[in-house]
């Protein structure tokens, strides 16, 4: 497994470490960059805030890289984050990208 996430803060150190534990191999995209914000918007609807698109800007370069696995959080909150996965997926196939995403649906 090659796994890929999306920058969000500081959380792929922490999934580093556990990826390392477990001996998977974590595909870290560039930093998020003008770049990755440029391949969200392109593919992302209109309607999307700005951190969905730079998301699936920042999972589009984990798959270029080599990911075959995507790791993205779910779940019930204030925005609609917690329906990101769902959106993210259906384009990144469209785009014909042959992974399996991981989401927690609970948050």
């Amino acid at each position: 497994m090659r796994l890929g996430i999306p920058h969000m803060g500081n959380i792929y150190v922490v999934v580093k470490a556990i990826a390392n534990q477990l001996g998977i191999d974590l595909i870290v995209p560039p930093p998020t960059s003008q770049r990755s914000l440029t391949l969200g918007v392109k593919y992302s609807p209109e309607m999307a805030c700005l951190p969905f698109k730079l998301t699936l800007g920042n999972m589009i370069e984990a798959l270029e890289l080599g990911a075959d696995t995507t790791l993205m959080p779910g779940g019930a909150g204030p925005c609609r984050f917690g329906y990101y996965h769902k959106v993210q997926e259906s384009i990144l196939r469209k785009l014909g990208y042959n992974f399996y995403m991981i989401t927690e649906e609970h948050g």
